[in-house]
């Protein structure tokens, strides 16, 4: 967190330094998201029914999408 206050502290430099760091965060998700998601499908326990249910629980049961979002974040954590 060091890095994002370094320079000027004004609300100007903030948003840009916010701006910056979310263009970062696109490209690299933009990379990386398809990456992930075509070796995750290349794996030997994926089958086509599996890839439909699993769309089909996001889709269709909101506590699923919460519980999706949620474990990514606590890998990073």
């Amino acid at each position: 967190m060091r890095w994002f206050l370094a320079g000027e502290r004004d609300v100007e430099s903030y948003k840009k330094r916010a701006l910056q760091c979310g263009a970062y965060g696109v490209v690299t998700g933009l990379v990386t998201g398809p990456l992930f998601t075509w070796l995750r499908l290349r794996a030997d326990d994926v089958t086509p029914d599996s890839v439909w249910d699993r769309c089909y629980r996001l889709r269709h049961n909101k506590c699923q999408v919460r519980a999706k979002g949620g474990g990514g974040g606590s890998t990073l954590g």
